[in-house]
């Protein structure tokens, strides 16, 4: 859907990574013009993501970019502030008791639910606790899910109330398929293989910023060289998406035509690399068709 360089302009007074990816994921929810699910690491756990998200609203009020991350191990939160009878002299509290999530684990062992869910390709023994707290200084309600598997423990926050336990982690889980997308350009496709450069960008030190040069036509280089990395890249993706759709619709005859050889074959569906292999053999003959 939506490829582009994400370079941190925090130094310089700019946007960062984190605001950066999120507002990416604004734009592709605007098009659709219905609510998406953002999943994140922990790098992205941060205030800055949830009030980004936070900004974008439907027509109806509808939050439309909801986000589910994996918190750090020194994350805290509140609990909602205990409801007060009799008025009081000042402004109504906020925040109600300080909770550090990760003596959740211990405090509330009694209260953990055990299910059974399909992670990662295979069925999974889950203990998890589900707490709905209200994350600080953005004031924003968040639902926290203290998840067990095996001796590993982690903690998924979602910005969403309306998602149950269950269902955030399960949409987590899913999160590991961006991995494959990238060992597939990477790999498969060398998506990533370019090497584009342009004089007009004088060589820096790791860690320095830019310094951009003033005349017009240096600037008008740098920016195209920019944009030929993108498309580049972009170009990839688009030819991942051809071969995805080729290999799910086209079984049949991609094997029927595959001349290679293959230890076991664990799915029905041939994958990207046999489906690259078929199409380089067959495109001189498909092509005049």
């Amino acid at each position: 859907m939506m490829a582009g360089i994400q370079d941190s302009k925090a130094k310089a007074g700019g946007e960062s990574l984190i605001v950066q990816t999120v507002k990416q994921a604004g734009k592709v929810v605007e098009m659709m013009g219905k609510p998406a699910i953002l999943l994140l690491d922990a790098f992205f756990f941060s205030k800055t993501t949830l009030r980004t998200a936070a900004c974008y609203v439907g027509r109806n009020g509808q939050g439309l970019l909801s986000v589910i991350t994996r918190s750090k191990g020194i994350a805290v939160a509140y609990r909602e502030p205990e409801h007060q009878e009799r008025k009081r002299r000042g402004r109504r509290r906020i925040y109600g008791k300080k909770v550090t999530l990760k003596t959740l684990f211990e405090k509330n062992r009694k209260d953990f639910i055990t299910t059974h869910l399909v992670l990662y390709g295979s069925k999974t023994r889950v203990q998890y606790l589900r707490v709905d707290l209200i994350h600080r200084p953005t004031r924003l309600p968040v639902r926290v899910v203290l998840t067990a598997i095996g001796t590993s423990r982690f903690i998924l926050m979602s910005s969403s109330r309306a998602l149950d336990g269950e269902t955030i982690i399960s949409l987590y889980a899913q999160r590991f398929k961006i991995e494959g997308l990238f060992g597939e350009l990477k790999n498969r496709l060398e998506g990533f293989g370019y090497h584009f450069w342009t004089f007009s960008l004088e060589r820096r030190k790791k860690g320095a910023l830019p310094v951009l040069p003033r005349d017009k036509k240096m600037r008008y280089d740098i920016e195209m060289t920019k944009k030929s990395m993108e498309i580049f890249v972009f170009c990839h993706c688009l030819s991942y998406a051809i071969l995805t759709g080729l290999a799910l619709t086209g079984s049949e005859g991609i094997w029927g035509r595959f001349t290679g050889w293959l230890r076991n074959v664990q799915t029905s569906y041939p994958s990207l690399w046999v489906t690259k292999q078929v199409i380089s053999e067959e495109f001189h003959r498909f092509l005049p068709k």
